[in-house]
């Protein structure tokens, strides 16, 4: 199922860097139904209330801020929009995997989290109560500031299940543009506010409505 630009859908295991590009290049991909019921703004999801679970949260007291806004001196009311950021560290989302003993994996990876790393790994490789056969090792994460902490999983992932598949090491490292393409970066935010202030600037009261771009997973941000 494909539910977002830029999901990685197969991997081309090669013996050089330039036969993998090549052979991925002649990958084709026939996508039935694309882009029916597809929501493609932040303004689409509002409109269609598409949201996850559990993440509304208000902070402040309703009651009393609703009170000092009816009886506020001036009001201004607007909305407004906080663009995203695309992420782009200096070193690319990377990870080598080597096979070990009873179905174990080592895996250097790029990532600013080792242990959920391991964690994501042991499930995918079907180690399940045997995640201590799953070493992650990171020597350091250039460029981190979040996009390490959960994209680097399916860098991690892909490399280990091919080093499982073919029993040799496998390296796993994006180019420049496929990191744009896969890892995203800081969600973009529509607001909605309304200020009750004072003549001489001060404010009384104010409301804030902030919705966050998300995309189509659970993320850190």
């Amino acid at each position: 199922q494909i539910q977002a630009p830029g999901q990685q859908i197969c991997l081309v295991v090669a013996k050089t860097y330039r036969q993998a590009k090549k052979a991925a290049a002649l990958v084709k991909v026939d996508v039935s139904g694309s882009n029916v019921g597809a929501i493609l703004t932040l303004d689409d999801a509002i409109a269609k209330d598409s949201r996850f679970p559990d993440t509304d949260a208000e902070i402040g007291e309703r009651d009393q801020t609703e009170a000092a806004m009816k009886n506020g001196t001036n009001r201004v009311t607007g909305e407004t929009y906080v663009i995203g950021q695309h992420g782009f560290p200096m070193e690319k989302q990377a990870a080598c995997a080597v096979p070990e003993e009873r179905g174990g994996m080592t895996v250097w990876s790029a990532t600013q989290a080792p242990d959920f790393c391991r964690a994501k790994l042991a499930g995918i490789l079907g180690l399940h109560g045997k995640g201590s056969l799953v070493a992650v090792k990171c020597t350091r994460a250039g460029g981190g500031f979040g996009l390490k902490l959960s994209r680097n999983v399916p860098v991690a992932g892909a490399a280990a299940v091919a080093a499982h598949k073919v029993e040799e090491a496998v390296k796993v490292a994006y180019d420049a543009q496929m990191e744009h393409i896969c890892v995203g970066g800081r969600h973009n935010f529509k607001v909605k506010y309304e200020v009750a202030y004072k003549d001489d600037g001060t404010i009384e009261a104010c409301i804030v409505e902030a919705w966050g771009n998300a995309g189509f997973t659970h993320d850190f941000s």
